[in-house]
């Protein structure tokens, strides 16, 4: 009887203490590389030419569509056009924030080309920043 009530009294204090699994950690990207973002319009323009010689690009622009379940696309649009960033193939835990939508997004990543998009290419992500 002495045992239960030492157990009841241990369990009970594990559960008054506020035992709760650790917090996720905060993931930290790497910084931007680039000095500026190039307009959409160019990677539409040069897309097949950046693919091919997997060059760096920067884009900036406002965040107008994205995956509501997983946060591994978007659709960022500049004043000159509109680009899908596919975070997916980076990594499966890469991905973008929920509920950004109409927020500002700078990333960095390479042209990937895919004719099941509209321009016919889409991009990689390696890192972006939120402004």
């Amino acid at each position: 009887m002495l045992r239960l009530r030492i157990l009841l009294g241990g369990l009970a204090a594990l559960l008054l203490s506020g035992c709760q699994p650790a917090a996720a950690p905060e993931i930290s990207l790497p910084a931007l590389t680039l000095p500026n973002p190039q307009k959409i319009s160019e990677l539409d323009k040069n897309y097949k030419r950046y693919a091919k010689a997997q060059t760096l690009v920067q884009i900036r622009g406002k965040i107008i569509y994205q995956s509501k379940t997983t946060g591994g696309w978007a659709f960022v649009e500049d004043d000159t056009g509109t680009v899908l960033l596919d975070f997916e193939p980076a990594s499966p835990n890469f991905t973008l924030p929920p509920k950004q939508l109409g927020k500002t997004l700078t990333a960095e990543g390479r042209v990937s080309l895919d004719e099941s998009v509209i321009n016919e290419y889409l991009l990689i992500p390696t890192t972006y920043k939120l402004n």
